[in-house]
């Protein structure tokens, strides 16, 4: 059952792919950028961040575009 409509929710589905590797911050995506199990350190900027923390921040933010935009990982954020 899925309470989300009567709470007046949607459920967004979003491909995790790649959300552990992108930078929140600017986009960039590459493995490396994951430098450990717990820290991520964008190899294009430097931003660094907890990768858990990070992903999430990647997923909240493809709930948050319009349902005609592009959901995939990599694309540069303003």
């Amino acid at each position: 059952m899925h309470l989300c409509p009567s709470a007046g929710r949607a459920v967004v589905r979003v491909d995790p792919r790649f959300t552990s590797q992108a930078c929140s911050q600017c986009g960039h995506t590459c493995r490396e950028n994951r430098v450990s199990q717990s820290r991520f350190v964008c190899q294009s900027r430097g931003h660094t961040a907890n990768a858990d923390h990070n992903a999430a921040l990647n997923i909240h933010a493809f709930t948050e575009k319009p349902r005609n935009e592009s959901r995939g990982v990599g694309h540069s954020r303003p």
